[in-house]
């Protein structure tokens, strides 16, 4: 997959994927090419997989943090938890993605899950 080699990412939450296309460009490949777009298709339904196969207590603090946009603090208010737990979680949830989607894209050259 010729995009795989240079995807770029702003951002990655449960909902989308952002490709930041611009730097794409600064590859020489056009984002909005079908090809591009079917590959990035396919590397969101494998992330959203990776986010499914997490361990209960992981997924549901990187839910809450992508997907709802909660801080650390409103995490741990809201499930009851040390923020130090918390934080323990979603470093590891973002871990087992990245080694999850590297399996598939080996390389795939910067991963921001912010």
């Amino acid at each position: 997959m010729a995009v795989a080699k240079y995807m770029y990412f702003k951002s990655i939450d449960t909902q989308t994927l952002q490709l930041d296309g611009e730097e794409l460009e600064a590859c020489g490949i056009d984002p909005y090419t079908p090809e591009t777009c079917l590959e990035f298709d396919e590397l969101h339904h494998r992330y959203l997989q990776c986010i499914e196969k997490l361990p209960e207590k992981y997924k549901e603090v990187f839910k809450l943090s992508q997907h709802e946009s909660l801080s650390i603090t409103e995490i741990s208010a809201k499930l009851k938890l040390a923020p130090q737990t918390v934080s323990n979680r979603l470093t590891a949830s973002k871990q087992l993605i990245r080694q999850d989607l590297k399996k598939h894209y080996p390389l795939l050259l910067f991963l921001f899950l912010n």
